[in-house]
């Protein structure tokens, strides 16, 4: 569970949840994108890619630490075996990066896309902002050019939609190449 300080100075609760089923080949991310998901994450990934087969994500969540979530990235691209994620709900921000790094990337049909240039708070000083916004320009082409490496719609385009925060259906997430299928669900259970 982590404690985040908003903006409004109140503290908000958020869990974050990352575990995973090594019969299922399944590592889940659940929740807040931070450095204690990628720190029990990059470990199961590693441990999974020792013998052969598909390692699937399961997604869920609004994003978070993007240093955290490009490790998983990095961690996920240099895998050996396949990999797929299964994104339930929402998959926002960097959890929308973090899922490019996968083979196979599948929604759900009511899940949420969303992308966007980021948010920042400083309580710097000036010298250590300065530098703070380089860096932030940088990450920010960088998430661009992960967006844009599998996508269907321009560079340009995915520009103008993360300058205004865009919310995406599965289907539109779809077209503009994001993902790649949306789940079926069964006319009938068992």
């Amino acid at each position: 569970m982590k404690t985040s300080k908003y903006r409004n100075g109140e503290e908000q609760t958020v869990e974050t949840y990352s575990s995973i089923n090594e019969d299922l080949r399944e590592i889940y991310l659940i929740g807040d994108i931070s450095e204690a998901m990628s720190s029990a994450v990059i470990p199961a990934i590693r441990q999974l890619d020792q013998s052969r087969g598909q390692i699937d994500f399961i997604v869920s969540s609004t994003g978070g630490d993007v240093d955290a979530g490009l490790a998983m990235y990095d961690a996920i691209l240099l895998a050996k075996n396949k990999t797929a994620c299964y994104c339930y709900g929402i998959c926002q921000s960097m959890a929308a990066i973090i899922i490019q790094a996968c083979d196979q990337r599948v929604l759900a049909p009511n899940c949420r896309y969303m992308i966007h240039n980021g948010s920042i708070g400083l309580d710097c000083s000036l010298d250590e902002g300065l530098a703070l916004t380089k860096e932030v320009k940088l990450l920010k082409e960088k998430n661009l050019q992960i967006l844009g490496r599998r996508a269907k719609i321009p560079l340009a385009k995915i520009k103008k939609l993360c300058y205004s925060t865009t919310y995406m259906s599965a289907e539109e997430c779809c077209l503009a190449g994001f993902a790649d299928l949306i789940l079926e669900i069964p006319r009938k259970r068992r």
